[in-house]
């Protein structure tokens, strides 16, 4: 641990920070500091100190800036504490992390999150700007990274008291649909899985190892199932579905551990609000939330499927610091997104026009201090990182909404067209005799009546999918400044697909003991315990079936 760093290189090296005289509060004892908050609340807001203060400043919708990089610790776990771990890597205030050991060694970030911080907290600062770019027609990303047992998923998806950046963000984008009266939208998601270098189609179990193509707007997954969404509750619900399929598995380092990439895909498009825009430029742009799956410590005592799985996972990760490093380093002349799946789908979002947030989860204990420190490293290269935020607007009929409109349009001409030539049946009731004529004529109208009933409910299920607010059109703008005073209120289905609890410091010495939601402790029987231990699908069901109501 008593490596030196060096001072900042175009090759992406490591910048020493003088040591910082820590105020009274950073000197607070390691037993404190390391206390997880009892509650993770979603629906108000919180005194937390971050909280407190202003978050990162928006920025505008076309600049040049850096990936925002930031730093969130977890607890210590369980079984850490069991152990007796002492902490090696802290938060010093709210951009610096230390080593406990050597206060020489430090890295400063544009946030560090402590283990109190909500993950409210971390969405506020990390993410809620990426959203607002995305719903203004700015590509965005947001990935977690860290290894195994780190709170990747945990910070991603979270539980039903906390949720996750996920269903934050989904959250927020139907809130902004509603502050945006002017513009009316179209949401459609897609949601894999990367296993072993085979990309898996989480909403459609039948799209196995489809192909990565690429055509003149970038990077795209052939084959993959796309939905339009109208609601959160839609939305969410689709990634319930998801999350049967994804794979899982047990290490000796994490029960439920995350065995492949993720990649939860919103794409976002909007236009004028009004039938006579067919001449508006339509914003597109799509909104990725990745949870990576955990790099693997040679600690790890893993064999046969759990090993080959480590191995694909290590080298993707592997590869993706490769790209970063050569991104910051203006000598490289070659960038090598093509030697993982995963580098080759990010290599629009790293390279790209748009807005990227990484995520880094820790560990403080000092059994993972050499793990926690290869985290901060790849951290502090990504802050190097330059990319352009640019809106993205399309004039064609290529845009969904642009053909969704269009069609509308032609169908309400329809409409009115059978409307006009048409009398309604009720004044043919009248009418007597055997004349063929008139049987025919109330045959033929009964029939434009159907036509027009079929064109009717057409029009309406367009019409449906096309999100606009409830609110009056005001004369101003949307404004791309994050609103501060926006608050997420989840009904109950919407987090149906949580864990009640987190999983990330679930180990095996505490598994069988679960608490109810009444907090009365719950014993579970060893075959169970086996049962699901061998269970590789189902990450998010696995906790949520054993819940006693």
């Amino acid at each position: 641990m008593g490596s030196k760093q060096v001072s900042k290189s175009r090759n992406g090296g490591f910048s020493k920070l003088k040591t910082v005289e820590s105020s009274a509060s950073s000197t607070t004892s390691s037993s404190k500091l390391y206390q997880e908050a009892s509650v993770d609340s979603h629906s108000s807001p919180t005194s937390s100190s971050v909280r407190s203060k202003p978050q990162l400043p928006p920025k505008p919708l076309q600049s040049k800036e850096n990936v925002t990089v930031t730093v969130r610790f977890r607890p210590l776990s369980p079984r850490e504490i069991r152990k007796g771990e002492e902490i090696a890597w802290y938060a010093d205030g709210e951009t610096i992390v230390r080593n406990e050991n050597n206060q020489s060694i430090a890295y400063a970030y544009d946030r560090v999150f402590g283990p109190t911080t909500t993950t409210r907290n971390v969405y506020d600062v990390a993410a809620q700007h990426v959203v607002n770019g995305a719903m203004a027609g700015v590509n965005g990303t947001i990935f977690a990274y860290g290894v195994t047992s780190s709170g990747k998923t945990h910070t991603m998806h979270g539980n039903q008291r906390s949720p996750g950046i996920i269903p934050l963000a989904v959250k927020d984008a139907f809130s902004i649909i509603q502050e945006t009266p002017r513009r009316e939208f179209l949401l459609r998601v897609s949601y894999f899985e990367i296993y072993n270098e085979v990309v898996n189609d989480l909403l459609n179990p039948a799209g196995q190892n489809l192909r990565i193509r690429e055509d003149e707007q970038g990077t795209y997954i052939e084959g993959i199932k796309e939905e339009v969404v109208l609601s959160p509750a839609h939305a969410l619900s689709l990634i319930a579905a998801g999350e049967e399929h994804r794979h899982i598995g047990s290490t000796s380092f994490n029960l439920l551990s995350s065995r492949s990439h993720t990649m939860f895909t919103l794409t976002i498009e909007s236009s004028p609000l009004g039938d006579n825009n067919e001449g508006g430029a339509v914003h597109l742009s799509q909104l990725n939330l990745i949870d990576l799956a955990g790099s693997e410590s040679s600690k790890a005592e893993t064999s046969g499927l759990r090993r080959k799985e480590g191995s694909y996972i290590n080298k993707s990760l592997l590869t993706l610091g490769t790209v970063i490093s050569k991104l910051t380093d203006r000598r490289a002349s070659h960038v090598p997104y093509r030697d993982s799946k995963l580098t080759r789908l990010l290599e629009s979002s790293l390279s790209g026009h748009g807005r990227v947030s990484l995520i880094c989860t820790v560990t403080p204990a000092s059994s993972n201090s050499e793990e926690t420190h290869n985290t901060l490293k790849f951290a502090h290269r990504a802050k190097h990182i330059e990319i352009q935020a640019a809106q993205n607007k399309i004039i064609d009929e290529k845009s969904l909404i642009k053909k969704y409109q269009y069609e509308i349009r032609q169908l309400k001409e329809e409409l009115e067209q059978l409307k006009q030539g048409i009398k309604p049946v009720s004044q043919l009731k009248d009418i007597s005799g055997d004349d063929i004529d008139i049987v025919l004529l109330k045959q033929k109208l009964e029939e434009e009546e159907d036509a027009k009933a079929a064109l009717l409910s057409r029009i309406q299920r367009l019409t449906k999918l096309i999100l606009v607010s409830n609110k009056t059109p005001q004369t101003s703008r949307f404004s791309y400044r994050a609103d501060p005073r926006r608050r997420h209120s989840f009904g109950e289905e919407e987090l149906a697909y949580l864990p009640h609890k987190r999983r990330d410091l679930t180990d095996d010495e505490n598994l069988e003991l679960y608490v109810s939601r009444e907090g009365t402790p719950e014993i579970i029987d060893d075959a169970f315990i086996e049962e699901k231990k061998t269970r590789k699908h189902g990450l998010l069901n696995w906790l949520k079936i054993k819940v006693h109501i």
